[in-house]
């Protein structure tokens, strides 16, 4: 059971997704402390809560009044407007009353932010240059009074990302695997928030304009085809090109570096709008790159290596706790068996510098856990070297 957002009712769901609270409010506080002080302002302040019963909500007025008085400021007033637009104006008109040298207000959402917005409007007062009013959640609302004035900024959460996650938390739990949560108590993690002002609120504000990309032409340059993993691997891209509409051109390097240069100088040269490589020879991709650069094509690394070039990103295996998750399983095997804690590691050729990652990952996790490295031998990715390896290690290593 995956529970996201709200709360979980004090019952044993595995885990529950929930926005960085805490830590927004402390970014709202910060904020705040900026404009007050670059603006001269008194370092007093107030606090508009949400309804009682949102306990995750709450944290981040804990968060916010937990940093202004680490900043020296004086919380003048901390009051619920109950998560409603017309309670947020009535509490501000209150607060105004009750303390007229207020520099700032905190609300534990949006509506209630514009709300205490508009009371500081009809006062004769502006919550982005007077009385700064920073909200919570990014609604639609509380972007247009930041882009009108009305409003300093808002903390965003973004529920698109705490989507994703529930579903990669399923899978992870499905697996049989353990999460690693930000509050071990309560089984939470966390999905970060940002803050959002006039600076970047166009960002939200104004929709990416929508571009027809039918008839792009995607090449990718393939290390070998002989092999399952590439074979896997190509498939995922010619049907993720064909989906997207896009022209799809292979080519295969054939394990040679000649090859994969000359017939990926080739692939640029039929006018490809993009480049994926995974590259037999990743020292050699400089004049790949530098010829994709010059005719403003994308290249995206495949696995393998980027030798270091202009590239613009690398797909790779998150193989550090690909290791890790061998060392732990490896260590229940032999923690069940009463085997004694002597294991090996078999790397890689040593240009292989992501695959290295595997070992690293592994004989970290296996020294944490208490037991000895006996060797760390290469086999340079072959079979038959892995097997005279593997009997060096057993002569030498008995147990």
């Amino acid at each position: 059971v995956v529970v996201n957002d709200i709360g979980g009712g004090g019952t044993d769901y595995d885990v529950i997704v929930i926005s960085d609270n805490y830590n927004g409010g402390v970014m709202a506080a910060v904020e705040m402390d900026r404009l007050i002080s670059a603006a001269g302002k008194p370092q007093q302040v107030a606090s508009i809560t949400c309804e009682p019963s949102a306990v995750y909500a709450a944290r981040r007025n804990e968060g916010f009044e937990a940093k202004m008085a680490e900043l020296g400021y004086e919380i003048v007033a901390t009051l619920s407007g109950n998560s409603r637009m017309e309670e947020g104006y009535k509490v501000m008109q209150d607060i105004l009353s009750a303390n007229p040298d207020v520099s700032g207000v905190f609300s534990c959402n949006d509506p209630m932010a514009v709300g205490a917005a508009q009371a500081v409007g009809d006062a004769g007062k502006s919550g982005s240059t007077d009385i700064y009013v920073i909200g919570f959640n990014a609604d639609e609302i509380a972007l247009e009074a930041i882009k009108a004035g009305t409003m300093a900024g808002t903390i965003q959460q973004v529920p698109y990302d705490m989507g994703k996650m529930t579903v990669d938390l399923a899978t992870q739990l499905m697996s049989g695997a353990s999460l690693a949560y930000d509050n071990d108590a309560d089984r939470e993690i966390f999905v970060p928030v940002n803050l959002i002002t006039a600076d970047n609120v166009d960002a939200l504000l104004s929709p990416a304009p929508e571009v027809d990309l039918t008839g792009k032409m995607v090449g990718f340059s393939v290390y070998d085809m002989q092999y399952g993993f590439f074979q896997d691997m190509e498939a995922g891209t010619r049907e993720a090109a064909q989906a997207a509409g896009y022209d799809y051109v292979l080519v295969d390097q054939k394990s040679s570096e000649s090859t994969m240069v000359a017939s990926t100088m080739d692939l640029l040269n039929q006018g490809i709008d993009a480049l994926i490589i995974s590259p037999f020879k990743p020292d050699a991709m400089g004049p790949i790159v530098d010829a994709a650069n010059e005719k403003g094509i994308p290249v995206v690394v495949n696995d393998i290596g980027g030798g270091g070039t202009n590239y613009d990103v690398i797909v790779i295996s998150d193989n550090y706790n690909g290791g890790v998750m061998a060392a732990v399983e490896m260590d229940r095997l032999i923690s069940a068996a009463g085997k004694p804690q002597q294991v090996a590691s078999i790397t890689c050729e040593p240009s292989a510098v992501y695959a290295a990652r595997r070992n690293e990952g592994f004989e970290a996790k296996m020294a944490e856990l208490g037991y000895e490295i006996v060797a760390t031998l290469s086999g340079n990715s072959r079979m038959e070297e892995g097997y005279k390896v593997m009997q060096d290690i057993l002569s030498a290593n008995p147990d």
